[in-house]
């Protein structure tokens, strides 16, 4: 676990390009705390497989940092999501897909939601490659750390600080 921890950490401590085409879908937001609502996301993949994005679902909200492509055995991501701009009382809610490659077609599947106006709530799941990106959104339940194992996989997930948005989201996924 200790290993989980430092990896996280290391992840947390690179800054944005603020160059990048995708903070103009923030207009003139350069910071991501000076959004309203935004979590960071962090995958940390303990697998031998590499996980795949396959999409990404909003109820409310956008990407500041588009997911990542792929995430390789024994490394981690983090990416960034918050309300729009110009939204009034919106928050960010959604869900993330990633197939499991090399797998018996199985996905990782992430919720996520910092809503305006109540609380936060996050999900994982390893299920059959069948569901859509919502699939996580639709199953958030609450922000308890979660620890529990499915379909041959063990999962983590756990709210923390972040030093660029609100609160991070860690989701660790291991064999």
């Amino acid at each position: 676990m200790a290993n989980y921890a430092v990896a996280a950490k290391e992840l947390a401590d690179y800054t944005l390009c603020t160059e990048d085409a995708v903070v103009q879908g923030f207009e003139g937001t350069l910071h991501l705390k000076d959004r309203l609502c935004s979590l960071e996301l962090t995958i940390l993949n303990y697998t031998p497989y590499t996980l795949r994005y396959s999409g990404v679902y909003f109820d409310s909200g956008t990407s500041y940092y588009d997911a990542c492509a792929q995430i390789l055995p024994e490394k981690g991501c983090s990416w960034f999501v918050a309300n729009k701009q110009g939204g009034i009382l919106t928050g960010v809610t959604g869900g993330a897909k990633y197939s499991i490659v090399g797998s018996e077609n199985l996905s990782l599947y992430v919720g996520f939601c910092n809503p305006a106006i109540g609380s936060f709530k996050h999900f994982a799941s390893v299920q059959h490659d069948g569901f859509s990106a919502n699939y996580g959104y639709d199953q958030c339940q609450d922000d308890d750390i979660k620890h529990f194992s499915e379909n041959g996989f063990a999962l983590t997930v756990e709210k923390a600080e972040s030093k660029i948005a609100h609160r991070r989201f860690i989701y660790t996924i291991s064999k």
